[in-house]
């Protein structure tokens, strides 16, 4: 193999590597909104509480992940990812209008 050869499997995997990098940020960013988003939906729902709320917010994000990445975000994953959502929304709350429940 010659340098050049080399230099374009180097250039090819670095493309494809950072490609793959861009498209995952994209896709986490997309996650954390549609998290709050949900939080957010799944807090006007009065009839539900705490856990049944997060499993409804968990369920709308997890249905919107590309298939790919499902394997990477993973529903307990998301539940981790959304839960210090949830916790600053509900502590922006507290502050502003009291401890009323969840």
């Amino acid at each position: 193999m010659t340098s050049q050869t080399i230099m374009n499997i180097v250039l090819v995997v670095l493309t494809v590597g950072v490609g793959l990098l861009t498209w995952y940020l994209y896709v986490r960013q997309k996650i954390k909104d549609a998290a709050i988003d949900s939080i957010n939906a799944a807090q006007a729902d009065m009839d539900k509480v705490g856990e049944e709320k997060m499993n409804e917010a968990v369920e709308a994000v997890h249905s919107i992940i590309p298939s790919p990445f499902k394997l990477i975000f993973t529903k307990e994953v998301l539940r981790q990812l959304m839960q210090p959502i949830y916790d600053k929304m509900k502590e922006f709350a507290v502050k502003k209008y009291g401890d009323k429940g969840e």
